[in-house]
């Protein structure tokens, strides 16, 4: 069901779409297209990319097949180092130009470090305490359920939760950022966080989405 739903959310030009909708007859069909559906979002502009710039095919069983083990803890065939190489190499990535000029970002840090009530952590993310919350703060082992806008520098919406509802997340997976200033907040809370593009999406940042070099704002709130 998670394969159906990643091959029709990314393959708008394909004339064979499957209506996944039609399938779902147990709570274990909505779920699965549920996760099936986000990854299809997440996926889509990496994939229009590469499909515009040279890769002529994707084998989508293929790729169904790599999602699928990467949720069972399986191995695909390569490693996520591996694979983030390669498809940055195949796109050019590695040698793209940098979106943000990193002094732009160091200025846009420094003036929200210097905001009324905010904290600076070691790593170098800011913290803008809105609501402090209460109780257990989670581990990077912890799930945890969350409403979150991502902006970037310049106020541009890249993702917005409450558009959808409110997502689960396992901390540890998350960009470095994000996950730390979770395990600094407490159920309850909502934070605002300035992340630092190498604590972000480096200077590769995402394809038809966020720019490299690219510091982010994050609004948050942990339930």
């Amino acid at each position: 069901m998670v394969c159906l739903l990643v091959s029709t959310a990314i393959l708008a030009q394909s004339p064979a779409v499957n209506n996944t909708s039609e399938k779902m007859t147990t709570r274990t069909d909505s779920v699965s297209v549920a996760f099936g559906t986000m990854l299809g979002v997440m996926l889509q502009p990496s994939v229009m990319h590469a499909l515009e710039n040279g890769v002529e095919t994707l084998d989508y069983d293929l790729m169904c097949q790599a999602i699928a083990n990467v949720l069972k803890g399986q191995p695909t065939g390569l490693t996520e180092v591996e694979a983030d190489r390669y498809l940055s190499s195949l796109m050019g990535l590695d040698e793209a130009p940098q979106g943000f000029s990193t002094e732009s970002q160091q200025e846009f840090l420094k003036q929200m470090s210097a905001k009324e009530g905010t904290i600076t952590t070691a790593s170098g993310v800011v913290l803008e305490i809105v609501v402090e919350g209460e109780g257990e703060s989670p581990t990077a082992d912890s799930e945890v359920l969350v409403n979150y806008i991502g902006r970037l520098y310049d106020g541009t919406v890249f993702d917005d939760s409450y558009s959808r509802g409110p997502v689960v997340f396992e901390v540890g997976s998350l960009i470095p950022g994000f996950s730390e200033a979770l395990q600094l907040m407490k159920p309850g809370g909502k934070y605002k966080a300035y992340i630092p593009a190498e604590l972000g999406y480096g200077p590769q940042g995402i394809p038809g989405a966020i720019p490299g070099n690219a510091a982010l704002e994050f609004e948050v709130e942990l339930y």
